[in-house]
């Protein structure tokens, strides 16, 4: 099946606009798109997934900092989002939906 280039465009600012927004923009992205485009809905489940995810990680290493170890795993978290982002826009751009590591399947 053929994506769209629109579809594929929305599909990267979910991604792309994460690395700025956090969820916030990329839900509204996808609240919009989702009953036009089965691209677009699987591409902000994906984002929602990780990013609910990455909310849950974040808090937990906050959490350890406590007993020091979450002064090095934070930092860790961080880069990796940002990394996951940006290979999550990548592969929205090739027509591919990317499941970053770690990421909890809430939305199914």
């Amino acid at each position: 099946m053929e994506i769209k280039t629109e579809d594929r465009n929305f599909g990267m600012l979910i991604w792309l606009l994460g690395i700025f927004t956090s969820i916030l923009v990329p839900i509204v992205l996808w609240l919009v798109k989702r009953d036009q485009s089965a691209y677009v809905d699987a591409q902000g489940k994906a984002y929602l997934n990780f990013g609910i995810s990455y909310f849950i990680w974040l808090t937990i290493s906050g959490l350890l900092m406590f007993v020091l170890i979450g002064f090095i795993t934070t930092p860790i978290i961080g880069t990796a989002y940002l990394i996951f982002n940006i290979i999550g826009v990548v592969k929205a751009n090739e027509g591919i939906v990317y499941k970053p590591f770690g990421t909890i399947p809430f939305l199914k």
